[in-house]
């Protein structure tokens, strides 16, 4: 599973034998403003492959 920031990496993690994957951020490291996050995972044996992407406001 891979974590992004846009289109910056922020993170690459296995994704479990229970089908989760999970990445700390935060958010003090982040500069103001709207940030996209995407999840995307290619798929393997036992998951199909996947994209999930929110966005949120930074604000300090």
């Amino acid at each position: 599973m891979t974590f992004y920031d846009g289109n910056k990496v922020i993170a690459t993690v296995q994704v479990s034998s229970v089908g989760t994957a999970a990445t700390i951020l935060s958010a003090s490291s982040l500069p103001n403003g709207k940030h996209t996050f995407t999840a995307s995972y290619s798929g393997g044996a036992n998951y199909a492959a996947g994209t999930g992407a929110t966005t949120v406001t930074v604000a300090h």
